[in-house]
């Protein structure tokens, strides 16, 4: 039924672009704005299609500035927002890795032995989405 639904609105992919950014913009607003809580894996959840549909345009220039913003205010939730964002990206991070590996490097030395914990899960996320090795060391 969904299928034909779909054929008869005949979606083009103009408009599952632009929904695509509302909904990576509602994201952002949800989780990377001045969140004073840790949101709950099923509400992040919800994002994770969303996240791997996005282009690489989509996530360095929407995503990733959003993520080393927060990463810079609030280290212990930026990190457990942005590892769920970036396992779910199915883009090369290349190019922004030397923007987010000297912040996770920064915080490596937090008092919060948890932030301490997340860096490093962030670290091998980013490391797992650099297709250049070089980038990382």
């Amino acid at each position: 039924m969904a299928v034909l639904d779909c054929n008869r609105r005949r979606i083009t992919r103009e408009k599952v672009e632009q929904t695509r950014g509302r909904l990576l913009n509602l994201f952002i607003e949800r989780f990377m704005s001045g969140q004073k809580t840790v949101p709950a894996q099923h509400d992040l959840g919800c994002f994770s299609d969303v996240l791997a549909a996005s282009t690489l345009n989509e996530v360095t220039g929407i995503v990733v500035p959003a993520a080393v913003k927060m990463m810079k205010r609030s280290p212990e939730i930026a990190f457990q927002v942005s590892i769920f964002a970036f396992q779910c990206f199915n883009v090369d991070l290349s190019s922004k890795s030397d923007e987010i590996m000297p912040l996770i490097l920064q915080q490596a030395r937090h008092a919060n032995e948890s932030v301490r914990m997340l860096t490093q899960s962030m670290a091998e996320v980013v490391a797992s989405k650099t297709k250049d090795p070089a980038i990382i060391v």
